[in-house]
């Protein structure tokens, strides 16, 4: 990358069916020239620009810069390709480092093997160490320094020369792991995901009410009061990385960001104007609008430490009831949420057609004037709730085609 004047290409990358949304995202960063593709944006700026991607972004999963690019007709090509690239421009030689491999849908009908290519490209990098400073840089799969993603698409012709794009990982730790659940908690929502639930409600968070009616762990509760209270998703790993000494991304480490003054400058600049922002939208988040809903406790303890974590404490109201039968428990309406069960195996989506079925039941009876959404899969759970969807969303939480659907309760 060269300097902060010059435009790169860059890619963000986001669950599939969220291409918009990180879009308006980047857009709304002044970047021109984006475009959607399937499973993210690619997009053209300069690299303090892809920088406040990574800080703003609640939708973005990583963001990658095209470190370089070749054509290779075949496995020798990659290494061939690989040989011709100034390695020393993103990492030094005492720095280490793992390179993946994605291959588009073409691709993976004539490249068999990721791994194998993943391979060749290390020993390329590897090699251009040796030759230049006799020495090798070492492989780390879990904690790198730098990680490189190896893309390689087809060109729209059979057996053509492949496009090879050497993409470097600028955030190390996915955007999603925001820091607020506890290390080693997993929840069955990514932060990211709720994000985008969230701002596919309309909600009006300045007049209306929240109400999770299964909070679970509470990610769709937290990710609501960071939107309604401004707050960018970046605002905890930044304060506890300066807190710590630590950088909070990978990008920190990388050889063109620690040979730029300037960069390193407008990048400290833009984390304290959103460290600052974070703290007052924390202050002003208002008492009496976030209300939360579990008929476990363990979940809802859980709920509560990621609040806490998130520096939320004391911003929601908790109950313990059954969902099927609880009221509204906020004065005003607004908009009442579950992320439901989705069941696994046909036994549990069996039992789990009760449930729907009185859920739908309770809201059509104790919330009207307010607006219902129900996040799940199973197609056949979805036609037990016996209301009139004004929408139906296509979302994808991991590997299970989900639907957010809307419920206009009068």
């Amino acid at each position: 990358m060269a300097n902060d004047n010059d435009e790169n290409r860059f890619f963000a990358s986001c669950p599939q069916y969220l291409e918009e949304l990180l879009l308006e995202e980047i857009k709304e960063l002044g970047i021109r020239g984006a475009h959607p593709k399937r499973g993210g944006v690619e997009f053209s700026t300069t690299s303090f620009k892809a920088i406040q991607v990574i800080l703003h972004s609640r939708i973005a999963s990583r963001v990658f810069y095209e470190f370089s690019h070749f054509q290779a007709a075949d496995e020798k090509g990659i290494y061939k390709g690989g040989r011709d690239i100034e390695w020393n421009r993103a990492m030094n030689v005492n720095q280490y480092f793992k390179i993946n491999t994605l291959l588009d849908q073409q691709a993976v009908h004539f490249f068999k093997n990721s791994n194998y290519l993943s391979q060749l490209l290390k020993d390329s990098l590897a090699d251009y160490f040796k030759d230049t400073l006799g020495k090798r840089p070492s492989v780390d799969l879990k904690r790198p320094d730098v990680t490189y993603l190896l893309r390689i698409e087809g060109q729209g012709v059979k057996d053509s020369d492949w496009r090879c794009s050497v993409l470097v990982d600028m955030c190390g730790e996915p955007l999603s792991n925001r820091g607020y659940r506890a290390p080693g908690h997993r929840a069955p929502l990514r932060e990211n995901l709720a994000a985008a639930i969230i701002k596919t409600l309309e909600w009006d968070s300045l007049n209306e009410s929240f109400t999770d009616t299964m909070c679970g762990t509470g990610t769709l509760l937290i990710e609501a009061a960071l939107i309604a209270g401004d707050i960018a998703p970046s605002y905890l790993r930044l304060k506890e990385a300066r807190e710590e000494g630590q950088t909070a991304f990978a990008f920190q480490k990388h050889a063109y960001f620690l040979s730029d003054r300037k960069l390193r400058d407008k990048f400290t600049i833009e984390a304290d104007k959103l460290l600052a922002q974070a703290s007052e939208g924390l202050r002003n988040l208002p008492d009496g609008q976030f209300f939360a809903n579990d008929n476990d406790m363990k979940s809802i303890s859980i709920a509560k430490d990621c609040l806490d974590r998130a520096y939320l404490d004391g911003l929601v109201e908790f109950t313990v009831e059954d969902a099927t039968e609880m009221g509204p428990l906020a004065e005003n309406p607004g908009v009442v949420i579950c992320n439901a069960p989705y069941g696994e195996r046909l036994g549990e989506i069996d039992e789990l057609g009760d449930l729907y079925y009185k859920y739908g039941e309770n809201l059509k009876a104790n919330f009207k004037g307010y607006r219902a959404y129900v996040f799940t899969s199973e197609p056949s759970l979805r036609k037990k709730i016996s209301l009139q969807t004004s929408a139906r969303i296509p979302m994808r939480n991991g590997n299970l085609e989900c639907r957010l659907l809307r419920y206009n309760l009068y």
